[in-house]
């Protein structure tokens, strides 16, 4: 038995929910063919502890290149679930956004939970509205300046 043989039991089997976060981390260092479908079971398992569930969007949310049709199907999946947890959602919308423009499927999936997220809570829709605003005013003051020379 190897080393993510040997996690992916502990995390299944003997982890607490602190240890399952921990081992999801150090699943990210490692570039085994089996961390991402270790990671995605984790995401799209909703009796998964919360913040291991969150620490594997966020891994998953740095655009890996392999395996990116299969992540894409995932994401919209969980995507399509209703989520009691914010943070799972957030970081599964974070997550989407780096794989997009590859995906209409998920790319469809994001709009609708973006859309849900605005029509359960009129408080969201205000701030983000309100955040855009802000955003258009601010490059608009930039053009003025002439730009941001960086």
């Amino acid at each position: 038995m190897d080393t993510i043989e040997k996690q992916i039991d502990e995390f299944r089997y003997e982890a607490a929910d602190g240890a399952k976060v921990r081992i999801v981390e150090d699943m990210a260092v490692n570039e085994d063919e089996r961390v991402i479908p270790f990671l995605l079971e984790v995401l799209s398992d909703a009796d998964e502890f919360e913040l291991a569930r969150v620490e594997a969007a966020k891994l998953l949310g740095s655009g890996f290149e392999v395996q990116r049709e299969r992540i894409c199907e995932v994401l919209a999946q969980v995507l399509d679930m209703t989520h009691p947890s914010e943070a799972v959602f957030s970081s599964v919308m974070d997550a989407a956004s780096a794989y997009d423009h590859h995906s209409p499927e998920l790319r469809a999936a994001l709009r609708e939970a973006e859309a849900r997220l605005l029509d359960a809570d009129p408080e969201v829709a205000l701030r983000r509205e309100s955040s855009s605003r802000d955003a258009e005013l601010a490059l608009g003051f930039l053009d003025e300046l002439g730009g941001l020379d960086l």
